[in-house]
């Protein structure tokens, strides 16, 4: 493809995402179809020779987009958001364009700085704690996911407990090297969160190394909305420590997966702060925390070691772009800095910010553009529109499915995720299950509408979700309509 060539199909590869844009409402959210269908599809080998670009745009509709899931389309209320946007969207073929690697400041100056300067943007706009910006100890950095993220914090706390117990050269070896004290030491270290913060957090626990007998996932119930509550976890970390054991690691939630739940970040933190442990605060819907009015969620984040929420989620940034700050950038770079001879240079030496030092990848895409792009076209003012928006169509669903005594509606709903479920004849909570998960089918199958579900305390509840870009009141009143007549249908 020469460059007059890539013009043209540049253009027509606009024409044909904005025509999907376009057209996307009229599309079923989800593909009919079975495992293996797309795979039968395609060839067993890859093209001797090349092919036609005509012929790859033909299999792009005819393959691609009938058989994904549309994530942007206004009758997604499954799992999360996953908002995209124009912006990011041009943001993204520039950085596949330039094809830079941030791994440090030397190979790419303008990717570093840019991350630097878009997260202090972004730190400013949540209002989180001056600790978290550049300037000081702390700063940000853009990793690909909030799983990437929990296994990098837990790595730099287990290394900074280490060096606070052992000193600097115990902390710097691997496993095999270890001295047995020292072994013995991460044995003991303890890692809590609730039973209802997402499934990363045990999962960095086992890629890391953990003993996983280690890992308390501390149980909630609904009298706490099923938040992780401040006394149970201060009882337990008492427990671990008069059995020897040693606690290194909270992981808060604010918006879990399942229900939205959000834990009281400020007693965790004075809790984290009086046991020293690393604290970390995860969130989900941070972005609400553009809001004044719903900042109320992150207070206490003074007390916070590390934060994280994904831009990718529901602030018109495509995927992958998660958002970390540290309060001690030392921490990391101390865990994970490797540099061989080859990449050694006079930059780096003399203090300049090295990212690959920040996480586990060494090669780093330019992910920042997306950000600096989205941020700068709609404007802090636009995104708050936006995330307003999503709360007060969720609230409106909440309302009037309130208001029917069909539905039971017991769980907070403060961001843009509303859970709901039939209550069933008689309250009987095992008819209600089963008319509930009767209803997430129906509205798939006969209105074209995708919602998820979670199971708590023995409920199973929809989870609708209230992010999609193009999602409008419209919309609502569609999917309220659909709920309605479904629960008639299934209650005869």
């Amino acid at each position: 493809m020469d460059p007059e060539d890539f013009r043209k199909r540049g253009y027509a590869f606009i024409d044909m995402i904005v025509d999907y844009y376009k057209d996307l409402e009229t599309r079923p959210v989800v593909p009919s179809i079975t495992p293996g269908h797309v795979l039968k599809s395609i060839p067993d080998e890859a093209p001797e020779s090349s092919e036609s670009f005509d012929l790859i745009q033909e299999d792009i509709q005819k393959l691609i987009l009938p058989n994904i899931t549309h994530w942007q389309h206004p009758n997604f209320h499954g799992y999360f958001p996953s908002n995209s946007s124009f912006p990011g969207i041009l943001a993204d073929t520039l950085s596949a364009a330039l094809n830079v690697n941030g791994m440090m400041w030397v190979t790419s100056p303008a990717c570093t700085e840019l991350e630097v300067k878009v997260m202090d943007w972004l730190a400013k706009a949540l209002d989180l704690p001056h600790k978290f910006l550049s300037l000081g100890e702390g700063g940000g950095v853009i990793h690909g996911t909030a799983s990437e993220v929990v296994v990098i914090t837990l790595v730099a706390a287990r290394d900074r407990a280490i060096r606070r117990k052992f000193g600097s050269p115990e902390a710097d070896r691997t496993y095999g090297n270890r001295s047995k004290e020292v072994t013995n030491f991460v044995d003991k270290l303890v890692v809590y969160t609730s039973d209802q913060a997402h499934s990363s957090i045990k999962k960095g626990c086992m890629v890391t190394g953990f003993n996983m007998s280690r890992f308390c996932a501390i149980p909630t119930t609904p009298k706490n909305f099923f938040a992780l509550d401040p006394n149970t976890l201060r009882e337990q970390i008492k427990k671990d420590k008069e059995n020897g054991l040693i606690p290194l690691y909270v992981c808060a939630t604010v918006g879990t997966t399942s229900s939205t739940a959000v834990d009281p970040v400020e007693e965790i933190g004075k809790i984290c702060e009086e046991e020293n442990i690393w604290y970390h605060v995860d969130s989900a819907f941070a972005a609400a925390s553009l809001c004044e009015e719903y900042r109320w969620s992150l207070k206490g984040l003074n007390y916070a070691t590390s934060f994280n929420f994904n831009p990718h989620k529901w602030l018109m940034t495509p995927a992958d772009c998660s958002a970390l700050w540290v309060e001690s950038k030392k921490d990391l770079v101390n865990s994970l800095i490797i540099t061989p001879e080859y990449l050694r240079n006079k930059e780096s030496s003399s203090g300049a910010v090295d990212f690959k030092d920040w996480g586990i990848a060494l090669g780093r895409r330019f992910r920042s553009l997306k950000l600096w792009f989205v941020l700068r076209s709609y404007g802090l003012s636009g995104l708050r529109e936006i995330i307003r928006k999503h709360i007060k169509l969720t609230q409106f669903l909440r309302e009037k499915l309130e208001s029917d005594s069909r539905f039971e509606v017991d769980l907070p709903s403060p961001f843009g995720l509303l859970l709901f479920r039939i209550k069933g004849s008689n309250n009987q909570i095992e008819q209600g299950n089963k008319e509930t998960e009767k209803l997430k089918d129906d509205l798939l199958a006969k209105n074209n509408i995708l919602v998820s579900h979670t199971i708590l305390a023995g409920k199973y509840y929809i989870r609708f979700s209230s992010g999609s870009p193009s999602f409008e009141q419209k919309h609502m009143e569609e999917a309220l309509n659909a709920i309605l007549e479904g629960t008639k249908r299934i209650q005869g």
